[in-house]
């Protein structure tokens, strides 16, 4: 038997395999999908970002009221009791 050399190998697997050549993706080349996707990503944090800004500011402007409340607590006054 004659010796096969890894090319030949590779040959053979690559005409058994399901996907065929031309229908290969590119390397370094992102599908549109994944583009669009990331498109909306971005546009969903810059508008967090945006919001987030706006949202500072607005409270910065016009701080909210305090909240006025009276405290009424009894505090006992056995301080000076004679001690009996």
């Amino acid at each position: 038997m004659g010796q096969l050399s890894f090319k030949a190998v590779l040959r053979v697997m690559v005409g058994k395999a399901s996907t065929p050549r031309t229908a290969e993706a590119k390397p370094g080349r992102d599908t549109p999908k994944k583009d669009a996707m990331s498109r909306i990503f971005l546009f969903v944090v810059l508008l967090l970002v945006v919001v987030l800004c706006v949202g500072g500011v607005l409270l910065g402007a016009f701080p909210p009221e305090p909240r006025v409340q009276q405290i009424q607590k009894v505090i006992p006054n056995d301080r000076f009791k004679p001690a009996g």
